[in-house]
Order: C-alpha cells, then structure tokens, then sequence
C-alpha cells in the first residue's frame, strides 16, 4: 500500500486516491459501478451540450465557458468532465490535420464526431450492460444509470437508426426561440445537470451497498469516495464533498435519499431538473438521461404510484395476491406476496 499510495493519483488535498475497497471481487464490482455512474454523468452532460447548442443556439466557445463557469464554482466545482468538456469544445484543427493555430481554415475537431458509440456494439466494452443486469438482480432501481446506456445502443448501429429516421419522421430539436433571458434558463440546466449527477452516484452507491450486504464484503462507501476523488473520470468534488460527511456517519446507508442533506439537495433542485424537461420536450429536446433522473425522483419518493392499478391487474389474471393500505404488518410491511386475492370477474359456468 505505501508504494501504490506514493504512485497513486492525489485528491486536492494531497491524499492518495488508492484504498482496499475489499476481499473478493469486491474492488472489480465497486470499478464497475464506478463505470455505470460515468455513463449517466457522460449522457447528462451531453444532453446538456446539445439543449445548449441546440435549443439555445449557443456556440461551442459559449458553451466551453459555460462549463468553465460551473467547474470552477457551486455544487458541479471540481468536475472532471466538465474540464475536459469545455477543452474538447475549443479544440480546433486545420484541414490538413494540424492543430489549426495557423490556419484561416481551421474547424472545430467534434465537427468530425459521428454520433454513435459503438463501444458496447462491438463488445469493447460491457461495464455498463453489467451495471444494469446487477441493479435489476439485486433490486436496485438505476434509471439514469440505464437510460444512459440504452441512449449508447441506439447509437451505436447508425445505420438501422437512419432506416428507422425515415419511418418514424420524429422532429429533430429545435431552438427556444420564445426565450428571451437565456442566463435563467442556463441556471436552471446546471441545477438539472447537478441533479442528475448527484442521482447517479446515489443509484450507483447503493448497488454498492447492496452488492456488499449480499456477498458480505464489508465495504466502506467513504473508501469508494476516497478513490474516486482524483485521477477519475466520475471525479466531481462538489458532490464528494457532500457526501463524505454523509457516509462518516455512523449509519449503515442502503437508500442515501434518506440522508437529509442528499434529499435536501435533489428536492432544491428538483424544479428546475422539471423546467428543463418541460422546456426541452416541448423543442423535442434529446434528454433520456435528465427525463429518466426526473422520473427517478417522482417515483423513487411517491407515495401513490400507478402500481396500485398495476398490482390489482395481476392479481386479476394471475391470482398475485395484494397488500392492503393503512393495515398493521402490510403498510408499509415487507417485501413480499400480499395475503389478499380478490375474484374480479366470476367464473363462467
């Protein structure tokens, strides 16, 4: 340990981000979550260069500074995608490959980018196909997690996508041309990108925990900070620095929306996360990652979902059985069949 915390990347107070997350497979399972919180972050903020470039017409100098603006400071501060996001807008390049300084023909290199990812395609890459076959085996729901992935596939296979385009005929986005003060609408989009964020490392941590509970690993979150917090791509101090004091806690965290301060936080930025997907759909915005971390938050803290209709179907046609509300031992109660079955259509003779 003393040699890989001398080589090992240092936080930005000097602290080697290395540690023994575990016995078993425990520090594969903790990197391979890391992975899924990537995807959702790289997929948020995607969706938030194009709203940007898109809906609001701005340039890639303007959005460059944008996410200058919000890497430097507030709840995003210290974010590594934004760093490089905001240097991979600047880049420019000449026709003739060099680095354009020179050239009065020099273009923008992610003008050349073709939108697919075809990493998970052609099977370079499978974290976060795992990601999502763990959170669904072990009962953890990771929406933003797993938007984010659908959002690469689809990507991926260009070809089908642009058969499928002709077809379909959906509308493309189109600018906000109704919107006068662009500063309140940006200020609503970085709240939104903060929340979907801070959803997806409360998606990914409590897989972790889960996963840990299960094979008995004994896993510290504030370990997985502790790596995460330099020479990382999901590496977001802001978000860090709300969450260490969290997990120093003395409690054993399953769900960190019970946390006061993480709740506080996705509930304080919760209407703009809202205005923007009001706001984007309706200029047919692309916006899988940031609706599905809206939807995430109704439902992940509703209290009268549709799966009361959903519930009372199945044990129509399959006799599933129900719990009923208000009652002792079955409201909230535990996970499991409810005791009640109801004959909702008599038998035919």
């Amino acid at each position: 340990m003393p040699l890989l915390e001398l080589y090992a990347a240092k936080d930005p107070k000097g602290n080697p981000c290395v540690a023994r997350i575990g016995p078993g497979g425990s520090g594969h399972y903790v990197k391979m979550v890391h992975n899924g919180i990537e995807g959702g972050m790289l997929s948020t903020l995607a969706e938030a260069w194009s709203f940007l470039h898109y809906g609001l017409e701005l340039d890639y100098g303007a959005i460059a500074a944008i996410f200058n603006q919000w890497n430097d400071n507030g709840e995003l501060r210290g974010t590594y995608l934004l760093d490089i996001a905001a240097d991979m807008l600047r880049a420019k390049k000449s026709s003739c490959g060099t680095d354009g300084k020179n050239d009065s023909n020099k273009h923008y290199v992610l003008d050349e980018v073709l939108d697919k990812v075809v990493q998970d395609d052609d099977d370079t890459e499978g974290t976060p196909l795992w990601n999502i076959m763990e959170s669904a085996s072990r009962h953890i729901s990771t929406p933003t997690l797993a938007t984010a992935h659908y959002l690469r596939i689809a990507s991926g296979n260009r070809a089908e996508r642009l058969l499928a385009a002709k077809k379909l005929r959906i509308p493309g986005p189109k600018s906000f041309h109704r919107i006068k003060d662009k500063s309140t609408v940006i200020e609503h989009l970085r709240c939104a990108v903060y929340c979907c964020f801070l959803a997806s490392f409360c998606q990914g941590l409590e897989m972790i925990t889960r996963a840990s509970d299960d094979e008995a690993w004994g896993i510290d979150l504030r370990q997985c900070l502790r790596v995460w917090r330099g020479g990382c791509i999901i590496q977001a101090d802001g978000i860090a620095d709300l969450l260490e004091p969290v997990l120093s806690a003395d409690h054993h965290w399953t769900n960190l929306k019970h946390s006061d301060e993480v709740a506080g936080e996705l509930h304080r930025a919760f209407s703009s996360l809202k205005e923007i997907v009001v706001q984007g759909t309706l200029s047919d915005q692309y916006l899988p990652a940031i609706s599905a971390s809206l939807e995430y938050l109704k439902y992940a803290g509703g209290t009268s979902l549709p799966t009361k209709f959903m519930e009372g179907q199945m044990d129509f046609f399959g006799a599933h059985g129900y719990n009923k509300p208000g009652v002792p031992g079955e409201d909230p109660g535990p996970v499991g069949k409810g005791p009640h079955h109801y004959e909702w259509r008599p038998a035919k003779e």
